[in-house]
C-alpha cells in the first residue's frame, strides 16, 4: 500500500466531515435585529467604498444582514456633485428601502460624501436618518 494513501484518506474524511457539519448548520439567514434599518455608507474625498469594509464586517458579525448594509463608490471620487447624489446615491437608497426597515435608510457619510448625501436627503424627501461626519461650513482654513 502506498504511504500517501492513509494521509490522503484521512484528509478526505476530515474534508467530508467538515462539509457535513457546514451543511447541517446552513439554513435561512437569521432575521435582522429588532428595529434594524438598512445603512448606506458614503466615503469621503478620494476614497471608495472599501473604506467601510471593516465597519460592514463589524455590523454583520453582530447580526446585521449583508443586504441591509451597502457602501457606494462615488465617481468622481470627490463625491461632491449633484450627479453623484442623483446617479449613485438614489439607486442605492432605492435598493435599501426594498430590503427592510419600513422604508427608512440610515446614511453614514464621511467628509465630501456627506455633502452629496446631505443634498440627496434635502431634495428627495426620503425618510432617512442622516448621520453626518463632516463640518457643514467646510475647511476653516
Amino acid at each position: 500500500m502506498n504511504r500517501r494513501a492513509p494521509a490522503l484518506l484521512q484528509a478526505l474524511l476530515v474534508g467530508a466531515a467538515a462539509a457535513a457539519v457546514a451543511a447541517s448548520c446552513a439554513g435561512p439567514p437569521p432575521p435582522p435585529p429588532a428595529g434594524a434599518v438598512p445603512i448606506l455608507f458614503v466615503h469621503g474625498y478620494g476614497e471608495n467604498a472599501a473604506v467601510w469594509d471593516d465597519m460592514i464586517s463589524h455590523l454583520e458579525e453582530r447580526g446585521y444582514p449583508a443586504d441591509y448594509l451597502k457602501a457606494v463608490s462615488l465617481a468622481p471620487a470627490d463625491g461632491g456633485t449633484i450627479a453623484a447624489a442623483e446617479g449613485q446615491l438614489a439607486p442605492a437608497v432605492e435598493e435599501l428601502t426594498k430590503v427592510g426597515g419600513g422604508g427608512k435608510v440610515d446614511i453614514v457619510a464621511h467628509s465630501m460624501g456627506a455633502l452629496s448625501s446631505r443634498w440627496y436627503v434635502s431634495y428627495h424627501g426620503v425618510e432617512t436618518s442622516y448621520k453626518n461626519i463632516t463640518p457643514w461650513q467646510g475647511n476653516p482654513s
